[in-house]
């Protein structure tokens, strides 16, 4: 069926709204921003400036029968995608990771939902990825996303782990920094632990036997250093402690 056209459309108070060709009125003009950030739903970023937060902008989300998906009472929704630049690729939709993860900022804290506007993963993480000059490679690369297993990177007081796009935690937010590094056109990614480099991919197949849920680079063989098992299987046995 072939999407009917249609416009963005500005009152002389600056608010915009969307119509369709024939002239329905979609979304009321009544929003600081109109943005539409997944055309399959019809889903669309609107913002407003609330007096109740000293007019300050917030956000939510919408679909084109000016249905709420995400209440408008948020401080950012998607992320910011030019702080990941090694990853630009594999961010195909900085508002919507892996095509179902919707990251939203309140109260200076992250979370996730899904395109239904329900929580995936709780509103009390301090960020989402690792950036650049949080790790202590210099040859690293921020990251965000580490894809073979629809991870996603979170931060909780300084500290950094991974969990899944369903919110299942695959690395629990104990160790000192994450970060990829481009090898031969292809992204291997690391974290460390106890001052010790492990490699991401091998410490979720490995050693938690966890099936990556994509492809994985041929790089990753099944060989691993005893100094790095020793502390993988450290933060394992610390991940099944806290799991009790």
């Amino acid at each position: 069926m072939e999407q009917m056209q249609e416009f963005m459309v500005e009152t002389e108070e600056g608010k915009f709204g969307i119509i369709s060709k024939d002239g329905k009125t979609k979304i009321n003009p009544e929003y600081s921003s109109i943005n539409q950030i997944e055309k399959n739903k019809g889903l669309y970023l609107v913002s407003k400036k609330s007096n109740e937060t000293a007019g300050r902008t917030q956000y939510g989300i919408l679909d084109g029968q000016q249905r709420t998906v995400v209440y408008l009472e948020y401080e950012q929704i998607g992320i910011n995608k030019s702080d990941f630049p090694i990853q630009d690729e594999a961010i195909d939709n900085q508002y919507i990771l892996y095509g179902k993860c919707i990251p939203v900022k309140k109260a200076n804290k992250w979370g996730l939902l899904d395109l239904n506007g329900n929580t995936i993963l709780p509103i009390e993480y301090d960020s989402l990825g690792c950036k650049y000059n949080s790790s202590k490679n210099v040859s690293g690369d921020s990251i965000l996303l580490v894809p073979e297993y629809e991870g996603i990177v979170i931060c909780k007081d300084k500290l950094y782990g991974l969990v899944g796009a369903d919110g299942k935690e695959l690395i629990p937010p104990y160790v000192t920094d994450m970060y990829v590094i481009t090898s031969a056109g292809e992204n291997q990614y690391y974290f460390t632990y106890q001052e010790n480099v492990l490699d991401v991919i091998k410490y979720l197949r490995d050693t938690l036997k966890i099936q990556p849920v994509k492809p994985v680079s041929n790089n990753y063989d099944k060989e691993s250093s005893s100094v790095n098992q020793n502390t993988a299987n450290n933060l394992q046995e610390q991940n099944t402690v806290n799991d009790m």
